[in-house]
């Protein structure tokens, strides 16, 4: 069935790619609900199952496992059962997100709505904790940050498919997931709120660039991987080491990654299939006649 429990606890993907399959697969009488049911049950005793031993096993609920996580998975199993029902897809994970913001955000209020509505709910379910800072960093964004963070995480993945609280870019795609999202808000994020969510910004952008909206793509969902950011704090990736910058590169027609690039090799480099990443970007960026690639990267002039 193709399904990530941590994909939706973590609200780290979009619609589609959480639950396209699933669902196909209840709808074709491939899963009906006691298989969805002891589907659940068996990833919950595989989850323990993984260590070595039966004590292990139990250990890891009792010991290594935050129960607060543990709980928000035994929550979403009756969610994602409603994929039987008439809902789509999109419905099932906005209902999923206002539910969770209920849970944790009580505090800022009702779920939102309008613009960046989505972001923030979305947000808050990657961050795991602080929900006011991050909301506050994501709405105090500069304006380009803002408005990718509200494009980009309220795109369904689905041509047909929007939300119902905000209005979204309709019958254009790729949506883009993240791979390791949430890890960069709950690492680099812990100290530095806004910081992270203009990385997370960033990583966008750049990806888009690589695939631009059409129509063609409107159906789909490309991953981009960000394996090498998610442990570092916000300082480190704004100034990575010297001689290196950031870049995305495109792997496969739906896949990315980013990762470091030598300087040294940026003559050589396919800018078709790579695009450069700007990590602490200034708020309003102007490039000048003339310009050359190396030269923005820090908002400053290379020497």
């Amino acid at each position: 069935m193709e399904y990530n429990m941590g994909w939706l606890v973590q609200a780290e993907a979009p619609p589609a790619a959480l639950f396209r399959s699933f669902k196909k697969a209840i709808q074709d009488g491939q899963a009906p609900a006691q298989d969805v049911a002891f589907y659940f049950v068996h990833w919950f005793c595989d989850l323990a199952a993984a260590e070595p031993t039966p004590l292990e096993g139990c250990e890891k609920f009792v010991l290594k496992f935050p129960q607060r996580v543990l709980a928000q998975f035994l929550e979403s199993f009756s969610i994602v059962q409603n994929l039987g029902s008439e809902m789509t897809e999109t419905e099932v994970f906005e209902n999923y997100l206002q539910n969770r913001w209920k849970e944790a955000a009580s505090e800022l209020g009702d779920p939102p709505t309008g613009r960046a509505s989505i972001a923030q709910l979305r947000i808050v379910l990657m961050a795991q904790g602080d929900s006011a800072a991050f909301v506050q960093g994501l709405m105090d964004l500069p304006e380009e940050g803002l408005q990718t963070l509200a494009e980009e995480m309220s795109l369904t993945g689905f041509k047909d498919q929007s939300y119902a609280r905000e209005s979204t870019i309709q019958g254009k795609g790729p949506a883009i997931l993240v791979y390791y999202g949430p890890a960069l808000l709950q690492r680099a994020g812990k100290k530095d709120p806004q910081g992270a969510l203009k990385i997370l910004a960033e990583v966008y952008r750049g990806t888009r660039e690589l695939w631009p909206l059409t129509t063609d793509m409107a159906d789909k969902t490309v991953t981009v991987r960000i394996d090498c950011l998610k442990e570092l704090e916000t300082s480190a990736i704004a100034f990575p080491e010297s001689g290196y910058l950031w870049v995305v590169e495109k792997t496969s027609g739906r896949d990315a990654m980013v990762k470091t690039w030598a300087l040294s090799s940026l003559d050589s480099t396919d800018f078709s299939t790579h695009k450069i990443l700007t990590f602490n970007r200034p708020p309003t960026e102007k490039k000048k006649h003339g310009q050359n690639k190396t030269s923005r990267l820090f908002g400053r002039p290379m020497l």
